[in-house]
């Protein structure tokens, strides 16, 4: 929690009455431009860490990185992403592997 409040510090926020830093970048994970959203608690090193299941890794071997949809809206985002996502460079890559 410390080094979240020194980071907070650094931050320059404007100040509000009666309330730190810590607390006031807590009421701002309340509000959502994007609808409902998941917010994991996690320390600063693991920012970049993707969200995973450590039963399903162990069983399906390979890289996941599970995304939670709340709302219709994040579903069809999420599907259209990955539908029209680039793969080119990736698949000349595997077939030059496989020859």
């Amino acid at each position: 929690m410390n080094r979240l409040e020194a980071l907070l510090a650094k931050a320059d926020l404007p100040p509000v009455e009666g309330k730190t830093a810590l607390q006031v970048y807590e009421d701002s994970l309340g509000v959502s431009r994007k609808g409902y959203t998941l917010f994991h608690k996690r320390d600063i090193d693991e920012i970049y860490v993707n969200n995973y299941n450590i039963e399903w890794i162990l069983n399906w071997d390979a890289n996941l990185d599970i995304q939670i949809c709340l709302d219709f809206y994040a579903v069809i985002t999420y599907i259209s992403d990955y539908y029209s996502k680039d793969d080119s460079g990736t698949m000349g890559h595997i077939l030059q592997a496989l020859k």
